[in-house]
């Protein structure tokens, strides 16, 4: 009896020992060996939960601002903190009707991870059913991926810059798969159309920004067929493991969100993000300065040696039907423009495959023609040429064009600096600008949208050597030109917009001294092509109207300016780019003043080398009124981009 009684203790003892840990002890067991490994620390934990240090003001934090997304109330600035709730997050019982929200089932890029770096933790997970996400992963069944950069569409504040999405490819990139492909997106999600309100709440983070799963095909119709922007895809050299992790990432960042901000965290950077997630050796989103645009993600991209491999040209609808029509004879074009003009199918007598389909390319244009959309100006006139061209049984002629000189790739970095000599009127002196983004009508247009200025925050300060000071000159928040040219049937829209400050303009009042002066103006206007050539001048007339204050003897008025404006922009064989600009324009202000204002600049620029240019400026400024006043500004100066 006595040994019966120390056999059962003994077993009992034995499994007890044996037992499995309950989930608490577990987690904490691994919470201690990954302590001790200093599992936290590492770079690929931190890229799992999306930690970012482009912050001036903070060091390593989450980018993602949705807080269910961090398990502990400090994981967003605290990695171990966050591995730590993880790991109880794991050895939780799964319970509830709601299966998928478990950790196990919200975190397989966090769960990966930690079993490849704690022995055992496999084997010791519990088992949880994930229906949610085993279904959605059964169809992420992809070869390749590309990074894919929309062209700038100057006609909508929200892609100016451009943008960047990815391709993932289900068979080898390049390959004809639209159809069957995939798209990674991130977009800020609105909820205004008022243009004050969209631009304000979207430069400081009040629109929440997601990431999108969707058909490719869905934003080929988006981009090329509806906003008329050209594709450039750029297949990755990514391995299957690679898009593996990207995708577990993915679906841990997808029900979440993290604020938009045009000029950081936006589209471009987030996809950065997630891109870096894939592999160690990827690094991106470090290159970033103060600013993220889709050109200079890009670039950050590219500048990593064989990471993209080749470009894959995706035109858009209005490239498509450029090109045909230029491929049109006079005689061709005329007859284009008789089938255009008639908008009666009787009219519409037999034509070559050439007009057909360079009218059917325009047709498409015109009317934004994606998916099951119908025409409504051109339905009948489409339909009947759709009939002639069934019926000849003629392939269309290829469409060959590469516009090598508008690849982003290729694109000069969009920061410069310019040091000039400068003089207006009195003693010269040094005069110093900077543009930390994007680009304008001087330079160098290579990877660049055609005629069009869009520049962040350029200013330019001055030194006066002989009284020793240093004074801001000027200052624009934003200052924005696209001038589109009436052509091939054509009607765009060519318009400018700037909110700026300019320390010396002249007052308004009857005097002969300058005013600082702060304004907000927009001109709407027309342009055309004058002449022929490759470098055929472009001139444009702009109606502009503008609103601001001026200070002059401690005193500050308000004024309202409007009038007639010029610009004639173009190149020439000596020369990159020039632009002459005159503005005639009434002024009213706050004390009833009125007067007429006068403005004349002439600027041009000549390439010394890639990423070097010398440029020059003069402007006339006067006032008519009773005392009229003539002020010039003359300056050269070389520029560097770096």
């Amino acid at each position: 009896m006595q040994v019966s009684v120390l056999y059962t203790s003994f077993i009992a003892l034995i499994l007890v020992v044996s037992a499995p840990l309950p989930g608490a002890a577990l987690s904490e067991l691994y919470t201690q060996k990954a302590q001790s490994q200093g599992l936290a620390d590492e770079e690929a934990w931190k890229r799992i939960l999306f930690y970012e240090n482009h912050s001036l003001v903070r060091g390593a934090h989450g980018l993602i601002d949705d807080p269910t997304f961090y398990l502990s109330l400090d994981g967003k600035d605290d990695p171990f903190q966050e591995l730590s709730a993880t790991l109880q997050g794991f050895f939780q019982e799964q319970k509830g009707p709601e299966l998928e929200t478990h950790a196990l089932c919200r975190f397989p890029a966090r769960r990966l991870f930690l079993e490849n770096r704690l022995d055992g933790l496999r084997s010791d997970l519990p088992q949880v059913q994930c229906p949610r996400f085993e279904e959605w992963w059964k169809d992420r069944q992809y070869e390749s991926v590309s990074l894919v950069f929309s062209s700038f569409y100057p006609d909508n504040p929200a892609s100016m810059f451009g943008h960047i999405f990815l391709r993932l490819h289900r068979s080898k990139a390049g390959t004809s798969s639209d159809l069957l492909d995939d798209s990674i997106n991130f977009a800020a999600f609105t909820d205004t159309n008022n243009p004050l309100l969209y631009n304000l709440k979207g430069a400081f983070g009040f629109f929440p920004g997601r990431f999108s799963l969707m058909p490719y095909y869905m934003k080929i119709q988006e981009y090329n067929n509806l906003e008329s922007r050209d594709l450039w895809e750029y297949p990755l050299k990514a391995s299957q493991d690679q898009i593996k992790q990207m995708l577990l990432s993915l679906w841990e960042f997808g029900p979440h969100f993290a604020n938009y901000y045009y000029f950081d965290d936006n589209c471009s950077y987030v996809m950065l993000k997630l891109l870096e997630t894939a592999d160690l050796s990827w690094n991106f989103s470090s290159r970033m300065r103060v600013w993220a645009t889709p050109s200079s993600c890009l670039k950050a991209v590219v500048d990593q040696s064989e990471v993209i491999l080749e470009t894959n040209f995706r035109p858009s609808a209005l490239s498509r039907y450029q090109e045909r029509y230029d491929q049109l004879n006079a005689s061709e074009q005329e007859r284009f423009a008789e089938l255009v003009g008639s908008q009666t199918p009787s009219e519409t007598r037999e034509s070559s495959t050439r007009i057909l389909d360079s009218v059917l390319e325009y047709i498409d244009f015109q009317e934004k023609l994606a998916g099951t959309q119908a025409p409504v100006r051109y339905a009948s006139l489409r339909n009947n040429l759709l009939l002639q061209r069934s019926q000849t049984r003629q392939a269309p002629e290829s469409l060959t064009r590469l516009p090598q000189d508008r690849d982003p790739r290729q694109a000069v970095p969009e920061s410069w600096l310019m040091l000039s000599g400068a003089d207006r009127g009195a003693d010269p002196f040094m005069r110093l600008s900077w543009q930390p983004v994007l680009h304008d009508l001087l330079g160098e247009n290579r990877g660049y949208a055609d005629d069009m200025q869009l520049q962040i925050m350029p200013m330019s300060f001055s030194f006066d050597p002989e009284s020793q000071v240093v004074a801001l000159d000027r200052l624009d928040v934003l200052n924005v030109i696209s001038v589109q040219p009436y052509n091939r049937l054509l009607q765009p829209r060519s318009w400018m917009f700037q909110l700026g400050y300019d320390r010396q303009v002249l007052c308004q009042s009857e005097t002969q001294t300058f005013c600082p002066e702060t304004r907000v103006g927009y001109s709407r206007g027309a342009a055309l092509t004058l002449g022929r050539g490759s470098h055929a001048p472009l001139g444009a007339g702009f109606l502009s109207l503008a609103t601001g204050a001026e200070s002059a003897d401690d005193q500050t008025n308000g004024f309202i300016q409007a009038g007639p404006e010029f610009l004639v922009h173009g190149t020439t064989p000596w020369s990159q780019a020039y632009t002459l600009r005159s503005l005639v324009a009434r002024r009213w202000n706050t004390d009833g003043y009125a007067d007429w204002y006068l403005k004349s600049e002439l600027q041009g620029s000549m390439r010394l080398a890639r990423l070097q240019q010398v440029r020059f400026h003069t402007s006339w400024e006067q006032k008519k009124s009773d005392q009229s006043r003539l002020q010039r500004d003359i300056q050269i100066g070389i520029l560097q981009h770096f």
